[in-house]
């Protein structure tokens, strides 16, 4: 056995229960929005969740099989579960969240409770009411 071996068995490696999976979360004046790259994950295998101020995304890829024998070179795709938790920047009506899947992206919208949107205020100048 070489060492090549022995760093592609290395079992926490290869441990599929805590896939990374990349993230960006922004907000604009209407609505906060998570993207989520999720690569040969399919739509129906994904779960979404919110609890309060956190978003949980759950999914699993799944490797397809291979009848013949690989000797792998490099091995850096990695199948199975993942779950991403994150805490929102401010409060949002979940009720009315929307999720679209295009090319591996999971965008997840989120329209902000009215008290998280920015308010106007005007000021009065002097004595005026």
């Amino acid at each position: 056995m070489s060492i090549w071996d022995d760093l592609m068995s290395w079992s926490e490696y290869n441990d599929s229960h805590y896939l990374p999976v990349a993230a960006d979360v922004y907000e604009t004046a209407e609505t906060v929005c998570v993207e989520l790259a999720v690569p040969g994950v399919k739509p129906d295998g994904i779960s979404i969740n919110i609890v309060g101020d956190v978003l949980t995304v759950t999914g699993k890829s799944e490797k397809e099989e291979v009848e013949e024998k690989r000797e792998y070179y490099q091995k850096q795709v990695r199948y199975g579960s993942f779950t991403q938790s994150i805490t929102l920047p401010c409060a949002v009506k979940s009720e009315e969240a929307e999720a679209t899947f295009t090319h591996g992206i999971l965008k997840i919208s989120l329209p902000k409770a009215e008290a998280s949107k920015p308010k106007q205020i005007q000021i009065k100048v002097g004595d005026q009411k």
